[in-house]
């Protein structure tokens, strides 16, 4: 499955996905963690391609869906062996079917649901396939508003209630898709261009996201419907500056390091909970707190998780690459149609006038 990579953008998706995992183990980086999904859903855009329905259903259920299903099973047959988070016998009055891959209510998936991600992002691709296609760019950036005001609305009545496909979600980062399909490629154009107007905009921005960290968000002013429309500027104010940030980045030898986890950003996401819940918690945590006091020393240790979340990452990624591609969105697992080749025009043989 070959696939076009730019590298920085490859460098910034590996730091998110390093970001989400040092969210997942309580590790503050300095910047709020409502900003890594934002960033993460408007780079998928950017990568956005209309091609024929049938290779695009497949190419999008090689890349996302395939994966989903397979690391979702190895996350239950972990479970069950462990036989901690989930019961091996349940009935189905515990299944929750409101709620898609969190199967039983009682008992969520590994703690911490994170397979969202990809279940949101196969949806959405599917959900503006026949939009992008077939509508004007204005009306589907107004139904991209629409559906991100409409998510302030729901998570401001019924509390996140509705979650069948994981529907808030979808409502909230769509917008973000969207905007990454019609401006992500040209935002990339005037980065490169590195003129005086870019500086300008850089410090607005950089003075913008700062302003926005200091505003206080419980303000009786501030109801759930403006909150969403003024997050996006610090949003996207911190899209611009990391995107600019790693294009001058790129060059340095330590960036390997997130370009590594950015080109296989799928594999690490999906998998760093298992290895975290499974592996080092269960088996090196009890070690390590019999002999080190851990509860003086919470942020180091967890640094010290988060790089050994990495190794094993990184290691479990050289295996499903090498042994099993199809399940890591490497390969494809389902065929994709042959490309329809036009028959080649035969030019009629020059005519050879009489005088």
């Amino acid at each position: 499955m070959a696939k076009f990579r730019v590298g920085y953008i490859d460098m910034l998706r590996g730091f998110t996905m390093l970001w989400v995992v040092c969210l997942h183990l309580n590790i503050s980086i300095g910047i709020a963690n409502d900003f890594r999904m934002p960033i993460l859903f408007f780079i998928s855009g950017i990568f956005f391609k209309i091609r024929p329905f049938p290779e695009f259903f497949l190419r999008k259920t090689n890349m996302i869906l395939i994966p989903l299903l397979f690391f979702w099973f190895i996350s239950w047959i972990c479970a069950i062996i462990q036989d901690e988070f989930i019961p091996v016998h349940f009935n189905l009055s515990q299944v929750n079917w409101g709620s898609v891959f969190d199967l039983l209510d009682k008992y969520s998936y590994m703690k911490i649901n994170i397979l969202w991600f990809l279940i949101v992002l196969y949806v959405i691709n599917l959900f503006y396939y026949p939009l992008v296609r077939y509508l004007n760019r204005n009306y589907i950036l107004l139904t991209g508003v629409i559906l991100y005001l409409t998510a302030g609305y729901i998570d401001s009545k019924i509390q996140m209630q509705i979650q069948i496909f994981h529907m808030w979600r979808f409502l909230t980062y769509q917008l973000f898709f969207v905007l990454g399909i019609f401006y992500g490629r040209k935002m990339l154009e005037w980065l490169a261009k590195n003129t005086r107007q870019l500086y300008v905009v850089l410090g607005a921005c950089l003075v913008v996201f700062a302003v926005c960290q200091v505003i206080d968000w419980e303000a009786p002013y501030f109801n759930m419907a403006p909150k969403r429309l003024y997050n996006l500027v610090p949003s996207f104010a911190l899209v611009i500056m990391l995107f600019w940030l790693f294009s001058k980045l790129e060059k340095f030898k330590i960036m390997e390091f997130f370009r590594f986890f950015g080109a296989n950003s799928l594999t690490i996401y999906a998998s760093h909970v298992i290895i975290q819940n499974y592996v080092l918690l269960v088996f090196l945590d009890p070690f390590v707190k019999r002999h080190f006091n851990v509860d003086d020393h919470k942020t180091l240790y967890g640094w010290f998780l988060f790089f050994m979340i990495c190794g094993i990452g990184y290691i479990s990624i050289r295996f499903f690459n090498r042994c099993l591609p199809q399940f890591a969105g490497k390969k494809d697992f389902f065929k994709l149609p042959e490309p329809k080749v036009l028959p080649a025009i035969k030019e009629p043989e020059p005519v050879a006038f009489r005088n």
